[in-house]
């Protein structure tokens, strides 16, 4: 997998800010008050396994991108029980859980964590374009679609 670097040249340092607007953004949306519902930490997440992805192909013909965040629940295996979006758009939602489904952690088990899906186009999508997957740890995913467009 690239390092951020290699992959987004001046954009590296873009990505997790615009991350960290899209987490404020939907804690800000949740009805619960903060005293109901503390924040989900992600200090002591380790992920053991993560399941690529491809881009979802209603959301490559329609051009959706964006983010998605979910919050799941983990199992005392590790295992992914429940996956609920808190945000993000409907064409991106359904496979994203599906996917964090898949996942698995050594830690933390019985709790709760957040994951956060970013999509986006690169260039241009002549069907079938292939999908690019890069893992952030401990919960971020940006997974791509298109082919570049080289200019001079």
């Amino acid at each position: 997998m690239r390092t951020p670097c290699e992959h987004w040249g001046p954009y590296a340092l873009a990505v997790p800010r615009l991350i960290g607007f899209f987490l404020l953004f939907a804690a800000a949306g949740t009805p619960q008050s903060r005293a109901e519902s503390p924040p989900v930490l992600d200090d002591n997440v380790r992920v053991l396994h993560v399941e690529r992805m491809t881009y979802p192909l209603i959301a490559k013909i329609g051009h959706k991108e964006g983010a998605v965040v979910l919050r799941g629940t983990v199992d005392s295996e590790g295992r992914v029980s429940e996956a609920a979006a808190l945000s993000g758009p409907k064409a991106l939602i359904k496979e994203s859980e599906e996917n964090l489904k898949k996942w698995t952690f050594t830690s933390p088990r019985n709790s709760t964590v957040i994951a956060v899906y970013w999509f986006r186009f690169r260039g241009v999508c002549e069907l079938p374009c292939l999908s690019g997957f890069e893992f952030y740890p401990p919960n971020i995913v940006v997974v791509t679609t298109g082919n570049p467009i080289a200019t001079e």
